[in-house]
């Protein structure tokens, strides 16, 4: 969870066969966006929940083996696009979001079982970053300083 009047963005991830929910909460006066994706051969459902003054979306993903939705979404008063791609026969799915006044792309690539995404925040030039998993637990991520101790994943040190 992330509180205040800046951007804070959350995400969890959930990896594996089973049930994966993953939810993502941000309460503040500015943008908080708030995505889960979910990955395996189960139930993974997603959803995002904003709160407060700026731009709240929500939305949710289910994915299954043949399926591979891409969207993307653009919100603020800049030039805002995502795109996504899906590849193989697999789990693939690729989603982008723009927030914020500039030019903010976010784009994903997955082949497998290997989500990438990135997301762009701020009034400015703000590309995000990726995440690749493979058939375990090995998550991979960069955590701001300010945001340790935040995420669900038992894999990423609190």
């Amino acid at each position: 969870m992330g509180m205040g009047k800046g951007i804070q963005p959350g995400y969890s991830m959930g990896v594996g066969k089973g049930i994966q929910p993953g939810y993502s909460m941000g309460a503040g006066k500015g943008i908080q966006p708030g995505y889960s994706m979910g990955m395996g051969k189960g139930i993974q459902p997603g959803y995002s929940m904003g709160m407060g003054k700026g731009i709240q979306p929500g939305y949710s993903m289910g994915e299954g083996k043949g399926i591979q939705p891409g969207y993307s979404m653009g919100m603020g008063k800049g030039i805002q696009p995502g795109y996504s791609m899906g590849v193989g026969k697999g789990i693939q799915t690729g989603y982008s979001m723009g927030m914020g006044k500039g030019i903010q792309q976010g784009y994903s690539m997955g082949m497998g079982i290997q989500p990438g995404y990135s997301m762009g925040m701020g009034k400015g030039i703000q590309p995000g970053y990726s995440m690749g998993m493979g058939k375990g637990i090995q998550p991979g991520s960069r955590v701001p300083p300010a945001s340790r101790g935040t995420f669900l994943h038992p894999g990423i040190p609190r």
